[in-house]
């Protein structure tokens, strides 16, 4: 309901626009101002139908020129009140980013007035940050804004959709089923995983010989099975920063016993969560045909990830199992109707406290441009709940516990234990017999051409970057220069690790190497490699038992190819190398912004403008700063994939697009402000916002100094 009411209120708030910020108080109402010009103009006058108003303020909302995320309101200032000076200024609540203007809602954004008395030099804050000068001051006019800023949450971290429940297929082993079938469809792994957790192993399917990384094969568009699968032993390469990385996350693993609450005051225990096995090895499958963008020194395409279940399955309790435990238990001690039941447990000991927080909640009002109240046709005035009035009643045990200790254990997708509650949940085996050891997830694999090192140059700076730049909050932040506030989403797709080829183990084909058998001579050269007089010799040591140590049991053999076809090749030829590309996987983000700038709403070239600003404030330049470097899918990203498909379809004014920045080959670190300044005034002028262009023609007036608080 708040989030209706929100957006109805931006709707108002849009249409009946301010030019001076002007604010009033009612009890709990507050009215929402703006001094933001309106970017879309009404094409219908004063006289025309309510039918015509009424398309007319769908169009302006649904107008890709229209602003709906800005600071509405205005922080009412004691009239005698002191001078807001930037060497006073209070923290409020933050993100890991250090930006220091975060609200939850729009709503917690305001302009307030450094001189009280001066109406026209606003600056722009948010309402912890007011609420800590306001008290320091002993400020304590704008009562309901004080109110409403001690209410605000604090930002939280948003965790993607569980991918658990999405994978349909239990796989019983690396490479037993043929990947990119068309009548599924893989799961995006969007989850951000620890470098503890990234296999050091990473076996690559590529029967068309992807790994080349040449231009020439981009029209490819082969069967997968038309060739005999060629696997490669790739080895997860960190840099220095990844390495200190990993070992701070293998210090911070902490392993914790567990209870919950049965029937006070007993608790029923059960095991600790087991440590997280660390993965040795994955599978990766590669294919021309699953080509995702190419760059001047880079090919990048869709690929399978075929993992043990573990890495994107967690363990789980089930509490089922653990009170049915507890509940035998406990009979067994105090006897069926508690007959034999210790009177120690009998006594009143402790005690329940009761605590009762009521929410007054969070109204707003509309008024029209001359300051008039908006009325509905009953004359009242009208007004939007943010926040309805809430009341929220917690009790708290206070005294002596019995623990019963079930010794129930966690159940592990390592080793398919599933009890018989489980059996059958999204996610989980049709029975506790049925073992899911592995599996697959889509993601993105980016390799290099011949002799580029910007592939590595990227996975460096993935692995030295902050980790809230993978991170996806609650709220907004206003960061600067922009005036109005951007989503929090995460800055740059996640990374699963940098990999490359280890010549010590030759590449053999598939089917040779479940059997146990050993990898043919890999001497010959394809007529495409002699053709490639650029190409430098790569050394490869036959080591004989191609891949010993990662033979699968496997006796299932390929399938017979279908009368008329080609029967795949063993030609030994295909097994020469001279250039294998690293491996660069990421998440998969989606499309490229690209040629769609022309139709982005304003709210979306606002929050891609902050992707390079965000960059900026940690310290980093991009260096390629173009609309093809920005990708967007569907959000949210905590939403189930139906959920992000219907929201595609919505209006584009109430859709919700996740944005992310990518291609870090020529990032590096800021060395002074004259580059920064460059870079943003190339990104502002790129998604036309601040002093340039909205739309040709039209302009929006430039940022004033020190517009922050």
């Amino acid at each position: 309901m708040a989030d209706n009411a929100k957006n109805k209120v931006e709707d108002i708030a849009e249409e009946e626009v301010v030019n001076e910020p002007k604010g009033k108080e009612r009890g709990n109402v507050i009215v929402p101002i703006s001094a933001e010009i309106v970017l879309t103009e009404r094409k219908v006058g004063p006289n025309a139908t309510d039918d015509e108003k009424a398309a007319d303020r769908e169009r302006r909302l649904a107008a890709p020129t229209t602003k709906h995320r800005k600071v509405f309101s205005e922080w009412p200032r004691d009239p005698n009140g002191p001078i807001l000076r930037p060497e006073e200024s209070k923290l409020g609540k933050m993100l890991g980013n250090k930006v220091q203007f975060w609200g939850a809602t729009l709503m917690d954004f305001y302009y307030v007035r450094r001189i009280p008395d001066c109406p026209n030099l606003a600056t722009i804050s948010t309402g912890s940050k007011l609420a800590r000068w306001m008290k320091d001051k002993g400020e304590n006019y704008a009562t309901d804004q004080l109110l409403r800023a001690e209410r605000e949450p604090y930002p939280q971290e948003v965790t993607p959709y569980p991918i658990g429940g999405l994978l349909e297929s239990l796989s019983g082993g690396f490479g037993n089923s043929q990947p990119f079938v068309k009548t599924t469809s893989l799961p995006v792994l969007q989850e951000r995983l620890m470098y503890t957790f990234l296999p050091e192993t990473l076996v690559v399917h590529d029967p068309h010989r992807t790994l080349i990384a040449r231009r020439s094969m981009l029209t490819d568009n082969p069967r997968w099975d038309s060739e005999h699968d060629i696997v490669h032993t790739y080895r997860l390469q960190l840099s220095s920063s990844g390495k200190e990385k990993r070992a701070r996350e293998r210090n911070a693993i902490d392993i914790a016993e567990a209870a919950f609450l049965a029937r006070t005051p007993v608790f029923f225990m059960h095991a600790a969560r087991p440590p997280r096995s660390e993965p040795k090895e994955a599978h990766l499958y590669l294919a021309p045909s699953q080509l995702c963008g190419t760059g001047n020194h880079s090919v990048v395409y869709h690929a399978e990830w075929e993992v043990p279940r573990s890495l994107i399955v967690p363990d789980a309790i089930c509490k089922k199992c653990v009170f049915e435990k507890g509940t035998e238990m406990l009979v067994a001690e105090d006897g069926e109707n508690g007959e034999t039941k210790d009177p120690k447990w009998l006594q009143k000991t402790g005690k329940v406290v009761e605590t009762v927080y009521e929410n007054p909640g969070f109204s707003i009002a509309a008024f029209d441009s001359n300051g008039n109240e908006v009325k509905d046709e009953h004359a009242e005035l009208v007004t939007y709940d943010i926040e309805p009035p809430s009341r929220q009643v917690t009790r708290k045990y206070h005294g002596p516990v019995r623990v019963i200790d079930t010794g129930i254990e966690w159940q592990s997708a390592a080793y398919g234990v599933t009890c018989k509650h489980r059996a059958g949940e999204a996610g989980q085996p049709s029975s506790a017999s049925k073992t899911p050891l592995t599996a697959r997830v889509s993601v993105v694999a980016k390799m290099s051409i011949q002799g580029d090192d910007h592939l590595e140059t990227e996975a460096d700076n993935y692995q030295q970057f902050p980790t809230h730049f993978f991170q996806h909050y609650t709220g907004y932040n206003v960061i600067s220069p922009l005036h109005d506030p951007v989503p929090v989403g995460a800055l740059v797709p996640q990374f699963y690790g940098y990999y490359v080829p280890d010549h010590a183990v030759q590449p053999t084909f598939w089917h040779e190497r479940k059997k146990g058998g050993k990898a043919g001579s890999a001497k010959a050269e394809t007529e495409d490699e002699k053709m490639d007089t650029d190409a430098t010799a790569e050394g490869v040591a036959n080591k004989g038992e191609a891949g010993e140590e990662l033979a699968m049991d496997v006796d299932s053999e390929e399938d017979e190819p279908e009368e008329g076809e080609n029967k795949p090749s063993d030609d030994p030829s295909r097994l020469s190398f001279r250039y294998r590309s690293p491996i660069l996987l990421v998440e998969n983000c989606g499309e490229s912004v690209g040629d769609s700038l022309d139709t982005m709403s304003a709210d979306d070239r606002q929050e891609c403008t902050s992707l390079y600003l965000r960059l900026h404030h940690e310290g980093w330049l991009h260096n390629s700063p173009y609309a093809r470097n920005i990708v967007y899918q569907p959000g949210p990203v905590d939403a189930s994939p139906l959920e992000r498909a219907q929201n595609a379809t919505k209006r584009p004014d109430l859709r919700k697009t996740s944005f992310r920045l990518i291609d870090f080959g020529r990032t590096e670190r800021m060395e002074n402000g004259r580059e920064r300044s460059r870079e943003e005034a190339t990104v502002t002028q790129l998604f036309r916002v601040l002093h340039n262009e909205i739309e040709p023609g039209r302009k929006v007036a430039p940022v004033p100094p020190q517009h922050y608080y």
